[in-house]
């Protein structure tokens, strides 16, 4: 794109949610607010916006979760795992260990094996019940159900953003996460609405407990999801992504949120992202996805500062 903003007989306009995306090469900034121009001139001259104070306030205290949390140190063990699927191999040899509140960080390039890996743990394609994996100090396959292992998780992916809950009221997005529903929840009760109210109010949206989650802006919707998978307390809370496609504004939000949550220590985080600038404070492991010599990825694990 850069090389394209050297032809001068090109007129090049470039659609973007975050300035960090913008190439070098653009002159203009055409900035939009509430559907109303916030800033037309030279890029140099724009405003770089205002930083979230999210992080500023407490994070609500939330003692309605469905079942006790796991006493163990160890929540995941690994021991040599090698997933294919027909011809192609994804990944070789794996091994990995995580401790609780080992907040970690999974790296590595489209492809890798990222979403792979943690499907090997959260049960959700057929090659996680073959492999060496123990899950809270029991071996896969040890007689737990699917809803046994997944009662342990909490999970964020863009995924549910674009298929599901679309005319499902927000408080009941939140409260459907004490049970891991998705939509409404047939079992909410107070304590849930109580806690899910002071989540709404966290967030600066209580005026929106009744609409439609449909009806949200992008950005308001991944924050509703990124609490809706932390409220009950899991005892591994995924984040897959979850800064995609959100503008400057949303961004600042979701990212004090997740290292107010990182704070709390209610859960341990496990963090997927391509990009250091994103990475939350408070993460203790990098888990690394890097090319094997016989093909398909291995990880590679490291402690962060």
């Amino acid at each position: 794109i850069s090389q394209l903003c050297r032809n001068n007989d090109l007129a090049l306009l470039l659609l973007v949610k975050q300035r960090r995306e913008i190439p070098a090469g653009i002159t203009h900034l055409l900035q939009l607010q509430q559907g109303k121009a916030h800033y037309q001139g030279p890029i140099e001259q724009a405003s770089p916006g205002q930083t979230s104070t999210t992080a500023c306030k407490p994070i609500p205290a939330y003692s309605a979760h469905q079942q006790p949390q796991t006493t163990l140190e160890t929540l995941v063990e690994i021991k040599g795992a090698n997933v294919r699927f027909r011809e192609k191999t994804i990944l070789t040899d794996v091994n990995w260990d995580l401790k609780s509140g080992q907040h970690t960080v999974i790296s590595g390039p489209n492809g890798a094996g990222k979403t792979t890996l943690l499907n090997l743990l959260y049960g959700a394609n057929d090659k996680a019940w073959a492999q060496p994996v123990s899950l809270f100090g029991k071996p896969r396959g040890s007689g737990e159900s699917l809803a046994d292992i997944r009662a342990h998780f909490g999970w964020v992916n863009t995924q549910q953003q674009l298929t599901h809950m679309n005319r499902t009221p927000c408080l009941e997005v939140l409260c459907s996460g004490f049970e891991d529903t998705l939509g409404g929840s047939a079992q909410i009760n107070d304590r849930h609405q109580i806690v899910a109210r002071q989540w709404l109010n966290w967030l600066d949206m209580a005026a929106l407990a009744i609409t439609h989650f449909g009806r949200l802006s992008f950005g308001q919707q991944r924050l509703l999801l990124i609490v809706r998978a932390a409220i009950k307390q899991p005892d591994i809370l995924v984040l897959d992504e979850p800064y995609l496609g959100l503008d400057d504004e949303h961004r600042d939000q979701a990212m004090a949120l997740v290292d107010a949550l990182i704070n709390a220590g209610h859960s341990t985080v496990l963090f997927v992202s391509h990009h250091p600038e994103d990475w939350p404070r408070g993460l203790k492991q990098q888990l690394a996805l890097e090319p094997h010599p016989a093909g398909g990825y291995t990880t590679r694990s490291k402690e962060l500062s």
